[in-house]
């Protein structure tokens, strides 16, 4: 599948529909929060289907810089309701995020800091008083992938190596997120974790995951004198992050690359997909 048309036709789907109410005192009148740009609007109705689409628009562009991670997960759709604070300094601060999938709610966490950082909003107003208050919103927000893809049994995602250890995280059909350490006699299973960024925060594999590289080795293959690998980007790196599937030659310290693949469609279609099956994970 061509990467422009994946970009183009994935459609983000942000809801309009933002519910409103004071923090501090739910019978508080105000006047709502004004998004940047919004100001030289005269009508507060005009202002506030400016904030609505503004602010709804604003974020799912930070959303979609996560995209190629959907894909690469093999996360097709998500959908999940935020709900967030404006404080008396126009400050945005996430309040709650309500999902059935936690990797999806892993990056609206990051989508949201980053739009956060910013935007700063002109905060609401009590009507009595003329102050600043803090007002609680919520909107829904989603996404879907253009294709779907289906995988039926787990799959490697990264491998991560520290001191004499290697750890293999495996993605599996419904999505759970599970670690392995390699052993001479069978993968010794570790845990079940909700989200990368819990991993990328735990010990021992915190530090490791710092000190990793922009392509990670998830599988080799030896034939004779030469060597055969299969990486990936480092999906721990969420900057400039695109599935991508490399399988290269390796001969002394030349380094041949043999194939490219950029959707994870066309990967599974490739002879190389079965190296990093777990079908007994």
């Amino acid at each position: 599948m061509d990467k422009k048309l994946f970009t183009i036709v994935v459609a983000l789907l942000v809801g309009c529909n933002l519910f409103a109410q004071v923090e501090e005192d739910f019978s508080t009148k105000y006047k709502m929060p004004i998004f940047p740009g919004c100001e030289k609007l005269i009508s507060e109705e005009d202002q506030f289907k400016c904030f609505q689409q503004n602010i709804t628009t604003s974020y799912s562009s930070y959303l979609e810089k996560y995209l190629e991670s959907f894909e690469y997960l093999n996360i097709p759709f998500g959908e999940s309701q935020l709900s967030f604070l404006v404080n008396q300094n126009g400050e945005l601060i996430l309040k709650n995020i309500e999902t059935t999938q936690p990797l999806f709610r892993d990056y609206n966490i990051l989508a949201f800091q980053d739009f956060a950082k910013d935007y700063k909003i002109t905060p609401a107003k009590s009507i009595l008083t003329d102050k600043n208050v803090t007002i609680a919103l919520n909107f829904p927000v989603g996404f879907k992938l253009s294709r779907q893809v289906l995988e039926t049994n787990s799959r490697i995602i990264s491998v991560i190596e520290n001191n004499n250890s290697t750890y293999e995280i495996v993605i599996t059909p419904d999505h759970e997120l599970k670690i392995y350490e390699l052993s001479d006699f069978k993968p010794i299973y570790l845990g079940k974790y909700n989200s990368l960024q819990e991993i990328k925060n735990t010990l021992p594999y915190k530090e490791s995951i710092q000190d990793m590289q922009e392509l990670v080795t998830l599988a080799q293959s030896n034939f004779g004198k030469e060597k055969f690998i299969l990486q990936s980007k480092n999906i721990f790196q969420n900057d400039n992050f695109a599935t991508i599937f490399i399988v290269s030659q390796v001969k002394g310290k030349r380094i041949k690359q043999l194939r490219k693949y950029t959707t994870l469609e066309d990967f599974i279609q490739s002879p190389y997909y079965d190296w990093i099956i777990r079908k007994d994970y």
